[in-house]
C-alpha cells in the first residue's frame, strides 16, 4: 500500500518535472537577450563615432541605444536631437 503511493508521489514529481522542463525550454528559446552598451562616456562616444552606413544592424542597435543613454543622461539635450535619433530607430526597425 505504502508502496504504491510512494510510486503515485514519484510519477506526480516526474512528469511534473518534465512539464517544467518543457516551459522553461521554451521560455528560453524566445528570451532575447539586452543589447550591451558601454559604461563609461568615453567608450560610448568611441562606440558612436565608429559608426557608418556599413555597420551591421546589431551594431547600429547598439550605437542608437547608446546615443539614447547619452541624450537621456545630459541636461544639454536638444529635441531636434531626440527627433533625429527616433527617426534613426524607425529605418533600423524597418
Amino acid at each position: 500500500m505504502i508502496t504504491n503511493v510512494l510510486h503515485i508521489f514519484y510519477l506526480r514529481f516526474v512528469v511534473m518535472l518534465a512539464l517544467t522542463a518543457c516551459f522553461f525550454k521554451a521560455w528560453a528559446v524566445d528570451y532575447i537577450l539586452p543589447t550591451e552598451i558601454p559604461a563609461n562616456y568615453s567608450d560610448r562616444l568611441r562606440l558612436i563615432a565608429a559608426l557608418d552606413s556599413n555597420s551591421s544592424p546589431e551594431y547600429k542597435k547598439a550605437a542608437y541605444l547608446t546615443q539614447l543613454a547619452l541624450l537621456t543622461s545630459s541636461s544639454e539635450a536638444r529635441v531636434e536631437e531626440v527627433v533625429a535619433l527616433e527617426e534613426h530607430l524607425k529605418q533600423l526597425r524597418e
